[in-house]
Formats: structure tokens, C-alpha cells, sequence
């Protein structure tokens, strides 16, 4: 039990540093949609805490751990990590183009809102249906 403890601690402290650094990227490459997806983190994050408080107390939630850490993750990266990956991708791209003096820099912009809704749907979606 002291070992799932150490693993679930360990586990939840992942997560929050992956997520202050994804909210932080976000933010940096300006993507409209970084505070709704701050609020996802902060959902899930609240879980965690929850399954951790639980296990604390002296429940067996370690399988219902890996379920939602495989499940929610892996969701979470294929629509909500994804829908942003085209504006982080043409911020680095204007980033090294202003780097390399490249005219293209002041070519491309952020991306608009509606690109970026468009590559969010998924969640988007999920979020308007609760």
C-alpha cells in the first residue's frame, strides 16, 4: 500500500507539472482557447485529488486510477492536445522564421478564432453537451 501511494503521489505530480507547462505554452503561443482548456486541467486535476483523498482514507482505487489516467489521457490527447497543436506549430514556425530573418515571419499570424475552433471540436463539442 505505501508503494501505491508513492506511485499515485507521484503520478498526480506529473500531471500538474505537464499541465502547468501545456497552460504555460499555450498561453505563450496565443491560443484563444487556453483558459477553457486551463479549466479541463483543473476539472480533472480536482478527480485526481478526489481518488487521492479516497486512497488516504483506506479505499482500493488504484484500478479506477489507471482507468481514468488511461482513458481521460489518452482522450485528452487525441481531441483537446491536438486541437491546439496547429497554432503551436505556426508560432514555432514564426518564431524561426523571425530568427532566421525569413519575410515569411511577418507573413503568418496567430491563428484566427475560427481556425482554432475548428481544430477543437472535439472537445468543444463534449463540453456543450453537459
Amino acid at each position: 500500500r505505501e508503494k501505491q501511494a508513492e506511485v499515485i503521489a507521484d503520478a498526480a505530480q506529473y500531471i500538474e507539472s505537464h499541465f502547468a507547462f501545456e497552460e504555460s505554452l499555450l498561453e505563450q503561443v496565443g491560443y484563444s482557447f487556453a483558459g477553457p482548456h486551463k479549466k479541463i486541467h483543473d476539472l480533472f486535476m480536482r478527480r485526481i485529488t478526489a481518488i487521492q483523498e479516497r486512497f488516504s482514507a483506506g479505499e482500493d482505487v488504484v484500478g479506477e486510477l489507471h482507468k481514468v489516467l488511461s482513458r481521460w489521457l489518452l482522450g485528452h490527447i487525441r481531441t483537446e492536445d491536438h486541437a491546439y497543436a496547429e497554432t503551436v506549430k505556426k508560432y514555432l514556425r514564426r518564431t524561426h522564421a523571425q530568427q532566421s530573418n525569413t519575410p515569411r515571419a511577418e507573413d503568418e499570424g496567430p491563428l484566427s478564432a475560427p481556425e482554432q475552433v475548428g481544430q477543437r471540436r472535439g472537445w468543444l463539442a463534449r463540453l456543450l453537451a453537459r
